[in-house]
């Protein structure tokens, strides 16, 4: 359930990082942009793969200089982000942070 709402959230952010206003909006948002470029921040593949579809068209428009302000300071990250892939750093794999508090017994 919860799944299928950030993949939509994801899609739609995709929609905005297309055009220059949408892109600075979206890096504008420091705790957004973290999460965007957090590669452990989703379990599922699928997620995954959005998340870093997100991020492929942030560069982009950052990289155009069309992005504004918030836009062309996260440039550098958001390229770094987009070479890495949605796994990370290439040979290197970060596995999902748990989403659920567990009990340590």
């Amino acid at each position: 359930m919860f799944q299928a709402l950030r993949v939509a959230g994801y899609h739609a952010a995709t929609g905005l990082a297309l055009h220059a206003w949408g892109a600075e909006e979206l890096c504008g948002h420091p705790s957004l942009l973290a999460r965007l470029l957090d590669t452990g921040s989703e379990a599922d593949v699928v997620a995954r793969d959005f998340r870093h579809n997100v991020i492929v068209h942030l560069a982009k428009t950052a990289a155009a200089a069309e992005g504004g302000a918030a836009a062309a300071a996260a440039a550098e990250r958001l390229a770094i982000a987009a070479r890495h892939g949605p796994y990370g750093a290439p040979g290197r794999r970060v596995e999902p942070a748990p989403q659920v508090a567990t009990m340590q017994m």
